[in-house]
Formats: structure tokens, sequence, C-alpha cells
């Protein structure tokens, strides 16, 4: 398969210009007090990331104040969280949950994927060799629907049980993901406005959860991700 031959650095190049030129919905969050517990949390799973898979993934975190309740990753790891988001976080490993999700996108190269499938190869080596423009022109539209709200069931259910790989491999709780997925599941279709976008074409939550509770390892130890991270203070300056 074409991807196979094409360096990370594609996906870097394509992630940037889209996260730089896409309209994120809001303004970025530079409040440390934020910022850097997302940062943070980021920074253990990307540990984790280079012990399950053996390769150096860089991630970027974004955050953005709006009240969406979304967080998606472009290729290459450009990652943007919504305030929204964190507001709705009961916990750390809930949010840690969903980053882990969206990076694994990111590693499994789903976006890439998706870009090759929709405008071919050739396009992306010309990007790779240097039109920008023809990628802005292009791409930037193109990228923010298919990354973020296009994958294939298939592709959702590689990035969830790759998600688990890296939370249980950082020692973080991933019944956080789980958790995630029954919120939204109760929920339910009164209040759709209130799902994120990406969730909409995702597999059914109830399979999901299922096949993630069959999947983790029960032995494993697991720390205290609040204790790691000023948690608290995120959640008293979001109020």
């Amino acid at each position: 398969y074409a991807i196979e031959f094409l360096p990370p650095e594609v996906d870097q190049k394509f992630g940037e210009l889209a996260g730089e030129n896409m309209d994120h919905g809001g303004s970025e969050v530079h409040d440390s007090a934020i910022v850097e517990p997302v940062q943070e949390i980021v920074g253990i799973l990307e540990t984790a990331v280079r012990e399950v898979d053996g390769k150096d993934w860089m991630f970027d975190v974004h955050v953005i104040d709006a009240d969406i309740e979304n967080a998606y990753a472009l290729p290459g790891g450009y990652i943007v969280v919504y305030t929204g988001l964190l507001k709705e976080m009961e916990r750390p490993e809930q949010l840690a949950g969903v980053l882990a999700h969206e990076m694994a996108h990111v590693t499994e190269r789903h976006g890439l994927e998706r870009i090759i499938k929709m405008v071919g190869v050739a396009f992306v080596v010309d990007g790779l060799l240097g039109d920008v423009e023809g990628m802005i022109a292009l791409g930037v539209e193109f990228l923010s629907f298919s990354t973020i709200n296009a994958y294939s069931r298939a592709a959702e259910a590689e990035a969830d049980l790759k998600g688990l790989a890296f939370l249980q491999e950082a020692q973080i709780d991933p019944r956080g993901l789980i958790e995630f997925f029954s919120k939204l599941e109760e929920i339910g279709e009164d209040v759709d406005d209130m799902i994120p976008e990406w969730a909409s074409s995702h597999p059914d939550h109830q399979v999901r959860i299922r096949s993630l509770e069959e999947s983790i390892d029960k032995s494993i130890k697991i720390d205290d991700l609040g204790e790691k991270i000023a948690w608290k203070e995120l959640k008293d300056r979001l109020e």
C-alpha cells in the first residue's frame, strides 16, 4: 500500500498546513493552568507511543476556547482540544482516553490514508515536493472534513484498541475512554447537538464499549493520573 512508502514527514506537512489555515471555531487558549495539564497528558502518552510502536511521533497540542465537546488530531500529530470537552471531563483519565484514541489515528496514519484514497498519491507527492499552494487550496477544507468526520468504522475500531494499548503502557486507567463513550450513550438522541461531530459517524457506542472491556488487561498496574498533573487547577480555571 502506497502509504507504507511515504515518510511521516508527509503527514506532518499536511497536518501543519491544515492546522494553521483551517478555522478551528474559536481562539487559542494560552493560559498555562489550562494548557499545561493537557500537554502533560499528551507527553505521558507520547512516551507510551514510543514504547508500543518503537517510533517517535511528535504531538503539538492546541487548546481552543469554544463550547464544543470535541478533540481531534490532524495527520502528523497536530492536536486540537476544545474547552467544552475539558469542562465535561469528570476526571483526567477520561481526557487521556480521548487523547489516546486521537493519537492512535495519527500513529496509524488514518488521516493520510483518507487523503490518498480521495485525491491519490500524486497530490500527496506534489505536496511533499513543495506544491504548498496546491495543498492549501485543496487540502485545508478537505483535511478538516476527511480527518475529523470521515474515518471508517474499521479505522475507529483500530484507534480504540491502539489507544487502549497506549493507555495501558502509560499505566493510565483505560476505563476513562469507556466512561467517555458511556457518557455519549447517556446523552442520547434527545440532545444530538451536544454530541461531538466526529461521534456521529463512529461505530455504535455499546459495541465499542464491549470491545474495549474485553481487551483490557486487568493485571496491569494503574497510576493516579490526578496526582501527576494539576487537574483540579485546570477544572477550577474553567469554571
